[in-house]
């Protein structure tokens, strides 16, 4: 996440904010990713992936920007964040065999997939996103303010 001034009034003001941005950039940065982090937490996210996206989260270190960015993991951190829709698994599956066997549940249960399975059998329902990014832009001036010290 980035946020960007795309334009001030007056000169001064702009002065002002490059001082803010030097002495206090970083813990500026440090307290969007905290609250980022926060809002992972509280989301619906199972644990495993929850970690994953937890250790993504890296604040911005320059002068020059503040807030947060994915270091790693962009790929499984979007799908978690946005989401996907409902696909049909079946022919990814049989990509490369006439069939296949597939262990559901720790692989206490087997399913076989083929072309003979019946339409519609092996839909994936797809994964809604936990949409963390919109409640911390929702958040941002708040998180801004308490970084200051509750400073306008």
């Amino acid at each position: 996440m980035k946020i960007t001034v795309k334009s001030i009034d007056s000169a001064k003001m702009s002065n002002q904010l490059r001082k803010i941005l030097r002495r206090r950039g970083a813990k500026i940065s440090a307290a969007i990713a905290a609250h980022w982090r926060r809002e992972v937490q509280a989301s619906a996210i199972s644990s495993r992936a929850k970690s994953r996206y937890l250790q993504a989260i890296v604040p911005y270190a320059g002068n020059n920007r503040i807030g947060a960015r994915l270091a790693r993991d962009v790929k499984i951190v979007s799908i978690l964040e946005f989401g996907f829709g409902r696909f049909d698994m079946k022919p990814g599956l049989l990509k490369k065999a006439a069939y296949r066997r597939v262990p559901l549940l720790k692989g206490k249960i087997i399913r076989t997939v083929s072309e003979n399975s019946k339409p519609g059998s092996w839909i994936h329902p797809g994964v809604k996103g936990a949409k963390t990014l919109d409640k911390v832009r929702k958040a941002i001036k708040d998180i801004i303010k308490e970084a200051l010290g509750g400073s306008d």
